[in-house]
């Protein structure tokens, strides 16, 4: 038992070294670098600064992280946001900007980093909203649904052109009444004798006018009984087309909700 005692302190030494090399360095302030290891940073720190010169930004970021990790210096963190932003890694490159100025809050160049790290947010979240995943597509619609249907057409409001009609008929009547009085009153006139004891040249002048007075009475009656059923007809052919009980059933829509009914170019009355 007196044996393992210094096997087992000997042990707890060797892990006590191992752990600080083996673990992650913590990062140091460049003023705990003695000469030869800032020498060595310095170098490694131009060869970062060509890369980045060169063009090949990610592998400068990557030796500027590895630097980042050792040295506790604002200007790394300054390059890394530099890296990537150019890598169109705006919400990574804000959080290295923030870095920093949380490092030196007193930088001159502060203003301009602020407003950088507020137009990288900003470009962040346009990407964030470009890469969401797309809304579901919208259900398919049935043939049967995707079918516009005609709306049902209005009857047609046919008591003014019947009005006209009646109107129209009646003066046909009356005309023919009137046509038949001026007949009769020429038939009067032509047979009227006026050498006969008792007539005068003045009875036959009644006789004349009068069937003149019917005439006249007859052609305008009648013209107005022409213009009446014209009007009535045109009016007739103009109403909408009244929807039939069983006719066949309107054509599909042109996909505006415009439909033609097969009877909607005749005529009712």
């Amino acid at each position: 038992m007196r044996r393992a005692r210094p096997s087992l302190a000997r042990g707890f030494l060797v892990l006590a070294l191992w752990l600080p090399l083996s673990g992650p360095a913590l990062a140091r302030p460049l003023s705990d670098l003695d000469s030869a290891q800032k020498e060595a940073f310095l170098v490694r720190l131009q060869a970062a600064n060509a890369t980045f010169d060169a063009g090949r930004f990610d592998e400068a970021l990557g030796l500027y992280a590895a630097l980042a990790d050792e040295v506790t210096l604002a200007e790394l963190h300054y390059r890394r946001g530099a890296c990537l932003e150019r890598l169109s890694r705006p919400a990574e490159a804000a959080t290295a900007y923030r870095r920093y100025l949380e490092l030196k809050p007193e930088a001159s160049d502060a203003g301009r980093v602020q407003f950088d790290i507020a137009r990288l947010e900003a470009e962040a979240r346009r990407v964030a909203e470009a890469i969401q995943p797309p809304l579901a597509p919208p259900a398919p619609v049935s043939a049967a649904a995707s079918v516009v249907s005609a709306p049902e057409p209005a009857p047609a409001d046919h008591r003014l052109p019947w009005a006209l009609a009646g109107v129209g008929a009646a003066l046909g009547v009356g005309a023919g009444v009137f046509g038949w009085l001026t007949v009769d009153a020429i038939d009067e006139a032509n047979g009227y004798d006026r050498r006969a004891p008792g007539h005068s040249r003045a009875r036959l002048d009644d006789l004349q006018a009068t069937a003149g007075d019917y005439e006249t009475t007859f052609w305008i009656l009648g013209g107005a009984a022409v213009a009446a059923g014209l009007a009535s007809g045109l009016l007739f052919a103009l109403s909408p087309e009244v929807a039939e009980p069983n006719g066949p059933p309107p054509t599909e829509g042109t996909g505006r909700g415009l439909t033609i009914s097969p009877g909607a170019l005749r005529v009712r009355f």
